[in-house]
């Protein structure tokens, strides 16, 4: 056990040195809680991707970054985008994030929407927003699926199964 000494003033100092690592700690358990966090949301995007395929890119976005332009912390088939950890979101979710201010109003998920790459890729989106326990935002969650060969596949099907007089019924 430490000698706590009274003498000029070295109680002081030893009760502050003690609150300071009171608040270390605090910190480092604050900053642990955050990657714990982060690492589930590594863990389940790693998992995703490998169950749907080269083609499911699942990213993380960490908006508490002091440049949101570089946001992208986590990535797996990022050929699908063409992005890479250091970049940033797609131009949708980039808009939701800078506007959530100005409207007043905290950016809500948003499953199944369509999106178009620079190349000419079509993707089908989900974007989940990851709050910290005192319900400030702290990651953007994305799943961005390739359907570009799901909709040949489904216009090949189409031509093939569709009759040519579309009102003609199947003959018994």
């Amino acid at each position: 056990r430490p000698p706590v000494h009274t003498q000029g003033g070295q109680a002081t100092i030893c009760l502050a040195a003690v609150k300071a690592l009171s608040s270390y700690h605090y910190f480092i358990e604050r900053e642990a809680a955050f990657m714990g966090r982060l690492t589930v949301l590594k863990q389940i995007a790693q998992d995703l991707a490998s169950e749907f395929g080269p083609d499911c890119e699942v990213v993380i976005h960490d908006l508490k970054t002091k440049d949101p332009e570089h946001s992208i912390v986590y990535i797996v088939n990022g050929h699908v985008t063409g992005r890479s950890i250091g970049d940033g979101p797609s131009d949708a979710v980039f808009d939701v994030i800078r506007n959530r201010n100005r409207k007043g109003s905290e950016p809500s998920d948003h499953s199944g929407y369509l999106m178009k790459t620079s190349d000419g890729k079509i993707l089908k989106c989900s974007t989940s927003y990851i709050r910290d326990d005192d319900g400030s935002l702290h990651y953007v969650f994305g799943i961005n699926y390739d359907i570009t060969k799901l909709t040949m596949i489904e216009n090949a099907l189409h031509a093939l199964i569709t009759p040519q007089n579309k009102e003609e019924k199947p003959k018994q």
